[in-house]
């Protein structure tokens, strides 16, 4: 919590002197009193051949008195480096942010700090300093930015500026140009009019609800008779068959608000029985898949029977069972048969660049069982931050699990992502491991395997700090335990910086405590894992390790070979390490290939499966055939790509939805939905401007290597992403999670009869877009209800509306059944829409959805009237998740 500023003023004649005669009073009246401006001018500069952003930063004194003071400095986090000509050779030589005498410089990471040059004459009250910047790449989203400036001077406290603190963003002034939001003269994107989205939809209709639709798709689904039974009778119970199903039957119990009992106490009729045993198909083949599972809905005897091949099977169905309960008092007399497409479906959440909730994980345990994902892939430590207790090396919680000021970094992580200069934010957070035992508990409980990631050799800053720490510590009492597990050779005097800015973020392959770090790591991780779900993979990460590391590293030189070399030895060195614990490797598919298309050996890596996690989808950038370049080469291929399943994309090419838009502009949750496993190369659609692309355009320029047939089965599953840079809030979390996830289930689970259309794409695309109709009524009437009874705050979509004749408008969204909401008198009242509405001629009407459970709404967007030229871009609606 901000402390109260308490400033001792002098009333003069037309005046208020405040005296700002210490560092503490002058970082006090600043955060409260400085009101920060971020405007961003153009996206399409080219420097060099580089893009560039250019705009201007304005520093206005709202105070009561005038700062002479220079000795103060503001921190801040920006994912794009400023002034990179400039900074990226010499982060320390500092560069002046137009004529405002303010100068840049980059710490480290994302953050910057401004400080005032020789020569600024302060800041006078009611005076505004305009400083003139250049960035690299896009900044096209007002998430580009991060809150919480804070102000530094001497050895005051510092404090967050106020004007830019929270998560609205209120200090990035508006988009208002399509120079502000395109990035280059052929980006064909432009935020949606309520005109454009509603023309989006038009192939959406509104099918009712049907809620015995069982989601994700079964295999069969065969109804015998036109009978129903009542279940919601109050006498009836849930019976666990075997010790094995328990667990299951509980669950089921509590979502169906019955009693539980063991076969012993099975009633005559009015139960729901499950067990495990044989799975036959409605023919009577036996179905050979450790996670088929089959429901019989009896009328005749008012009995219902689920059958697992295996406990996992009989979780799967008893979340069937559940579903065909939900707003349906009748069962009709139904069998069910299901089994997977994938034995891997996934989703990795990333909890190291902003730490998420216990909370938030365990919700989101409960959604991808409902939904039948069985991966949890845990991106456990980044640079930013280290996420769960080792407790023989505490530092690396006790440092790296906190971010604040701290340069030295030896209290904490320098502050990034917007974290402020305080530990009390999203930037610090870690798992003990009672709570990560827990996790592991509920997801064991849920039918979904845990696999935790500790990010190396790159992606290593919190872990090198928090062990240089640890060494420093230590070093006088006991200097060979000091350095035991250190991360870093002390005299490497490489330069480099990683993709996110990093100038010490890798970690050093020659030294021999890096091996044991990694060991340590591993066996203790292994050891949380084992009387609840004996862990069975491994993630060491492997991507992103920045070029120019350990060049000059002397531990390194002696060896005689180049950082590449290095870097393969590291790779088949982990891979043992993991391997002599019996464990699977999994990795990024950068940390598995030598270069574009060629893996590392395979050979070399002892463990029984290695899984490539391929996420390289930007057909323009010719990565896109990596994931069967790592199936071919006898690698576990896990289909992660970024331009269909990474979540930390907006939902729309907006500037106003939060998100990065590196592999994608945008990302639906259409387009999850119209992914295609089973050859990627049908995904080609349009290039990251929009422009249209062939699959036969990319494999002639960068080519397409094919699955070799034989390999098929090494393409073992898909997964959803989300990395946590914008998310520093659970409600932010779930909405770009949500509902996006629910496809990824339905793809990984069910093969559409359309997917199998390769010849003709037309009637494919017919056939896609009705199921997507269905599919969407599903959300929309059922499934997001079910979301909201989890206390899930998904993604609410925005609506689409025209005017029609007479004053009547039209109004639909992605997900029918949600209701849509208008507003005549600038929001001061609001009423629910209805088909062929009609409003004041000439008024502009304020448009939003409604969630399943009437609790929140959607971004509200304006319908300009007829006679308005407004139509191109909805005015600013603060973020408030």
């Amino acid at each position: 919590m901000e402390r109260l500023v308490v400033l001792f003023c002098l009333v003069l004649v037309g005046s208020v002197s405040c005296q700002l005669d210490t560092p503490q009073k002058i970082v006090d009246y600043l955060s409260s009193n400085l009101q920060v401006q971020y405007t961003i001018t153009t996206n399409m500069e080219d420097i060099g051949g580089f893009a560039r952003t250019k705009g201007f930063l304005t520093f206005t004194n709202n105070g009561n008195t005038d700062v002479t003071d220079t000795s103060w400095e503001i921190y801040f986090c920006s994912i794009r480096l400023f002034e990179p000509e400039t900074l990226h050779a010499d982060p320390l030589l500092g560069k002046e942010l137009g004529t405002s005498k303010l100068a840049v410089y980059h710490i480290n990471g994302c953050l910057h700090k401004i400080s005032p040059m020789a020569g600024f004459t302060g800041l006078a009250m009611g005076v505004s300093v305009r400083a003139d910047y250049v960035t690299s790449d896009w900044q096209s989203s007002r998430t580009d930015v991060s809150p919480n400036w804070y102000v530094v001077a001497s050895t005051a406290e510092a404090r967050t500026i106020l004007s830019t603190a929270g998560q609205s963003l209120d200090f990035v002034t508006d988009f208002t140009s399509p120079d502000q939001w395109k990035r280059r003269d052929y980006d064909t994107y432009n935020p949606y009019s309520p005109e454009d989205r509603y023309e989006l939809n038009a192939d959406v209709s509104d099918l009712g609800g049907n809620p015995l639709i069982i989601t994700p798709t079964p295999k069969e689904v065969v109804y015998n008779s036109g009978n129903k039974v009542v279940v919601s009778s109050g006498d009836w119970v849930v019976v666990s068959g075997e010790p094995a199903t328990d667990n299951a039957a509980n669950y089921l119990a509590d979502k169906l608000g019955m009693k539980w009992v063991d076969v012993s106490k099975q009633p005559l009729s009015r139960y729901i029985l499950l067990s495990i045993g044989q799975v036959v198909d409605t023919i009577g083949n036996n179905i050979d898949n450790d996670e088929a599972y089959r429901i019989d809905v009896q009328t005749n005897g008012e009995t219902v029977m689920v059958v697992g091949t295996t406990t996992t099977g009989v979780i799967y169905g008893a979340q069937s069972t559940w579903s065909l309960y939900v707003n349906s008092p009748e069962l009709p007399e139904v069998t069910v048969v299901d089994y997977p497409r994938f034995g891997y479906r996934g989703m990795m959440a990333d909890v190291g660049r902003n730490f998420v909730t216990k909370e938030s994980i365990l919700k989101l345990l409960d959604v991808m069982g409902m939904y039948k994902l069985n991966k949890f892939h845990f991106h456990l430590s980044d640079d930013e931050g280290w996420r769960i207790e080792i407790p023989d090396l505490p530092e690396l919680t006790e440092i790296g699990g906190y971010r604040c000021h701290d340069l030295t970094e030896t209290k904490c992580v320098i502050s990034q992502l917007g974290s402020g200069p305080g530990i009390s934010t999203s930037g610090s957070g870690f798992y003990t491991v009672a709570e990560y035992r827990e996790i592991l508990q509920y997801a064991d409980d849920r039918g979904i395997e845990v696999i935790p990631e500790i990010d190396m050799p790159g992606h290593g800053h919190a872990a090198i700090k928090a062990m240089e720490a640890r060494y420093n510590k230590m070093k006088d009492t006991d200097p060979v335990g000091a350095a035991e597990y250190l991360l870093s050779d002390p005299d490497d005097t490489s330069q480099y910086v990683s993709i996110q800015y990093f100038r010490d973020n890798a970690i050093n392959p020659c030294i021999a405590s890096s091996g044991n770090f990694v060991r340590k790591i591993v066996q203790e991780i292994k050891l949380m894992h084992a009387d609840i779900q004996p862990l069975k993979i491994f993630h060491f990460g492997g991507d992103e390790v920045p070029h120019g590391a350990w060049e000059d590293s002397p531990a390194c030189a002696s060896s005689g070979k180049t950082p590449a070399q290095l870097m393969e030895d590291f790779i088949y060195s982990v891979a043992t390490w993991v391997n002599d614990e019996g464990l699977d490797l999994g990795g990024w598919e950068d940390g598995l290939m030598k270069d574009l298309y060629n893996t590392y050996d395979r050979s070399k890596m002892p463990n029984a499966n290695v899984f490539g996690y391929a996420w390289n989808n930007i057909w323009e950038w010719g990565g896109g055939s990596r994931a069967y370049a790592l199936a071919n080469a006898d690698f576990k291929a896990v289909l992660s790509h970024a331009t269909d399943l990474y979540f930390d994309m907006p939902y729309e090419p907006d500037p106003e939805e939060r998100g990065f838009y590196w592999a994608t502009r945008f990302t639906e949750t259409r387009n999850t939905f119209n992914y295609m496993p089973d050859d990627v190369y049908e995904n080609i659609e349009v290039d990251l401007f929009g422009n249209p692309m062939t699959k036969e355009q990319v494999c002639q320029t960068v080519g397409c290597i094919p699955l070799n047939e034989a390999k098929r089965s090494n393409v073992v599953g898909m997964a959803g992403q989300l990395w946590s840079e914008t998310q520093r809030t659970p409600e932010q979390f779930d909405y770009m999670v949500y509902p996006r996830l629910l496809p990824v289930a339905e793809r990984a689970w069910h093969k559409a009869d359309w997917e199998s259309l390769i010849s003709d794409p037309v009637e494919r695309k017919r056939q896609r877009d009705a199921d997507w109709e269905l599919y969407a009524n599903t959300l929309g009437y059922k499934e997001l209800a079910r979301l909201d009874e989890l206390g899930v705050t998904y993604n609410v979509p925005t609506p689409g509306a025209k005017w029609k004749a007479g004053g009547e408008i039209a109004a639909r969204c992605n997900f029918p059944g949600l209701q849509i909401e208008f507003s005549c008198d600038n929001g001061m009242s609001w009423t629910d829409y209805k088909e062929g509405q009609r409003v004041p001629v000439g008024s502009d009407v304020l448009l939003r959805t409604r969630s399943a459970d009437g609790s929140r709404t959607s971004r509200t967007v304006t319908l300009a009237g007829p006679s308005s030229n407004n139509h191109l871009r909805p005015g600013h609606v603060p973020w408030n998740n």
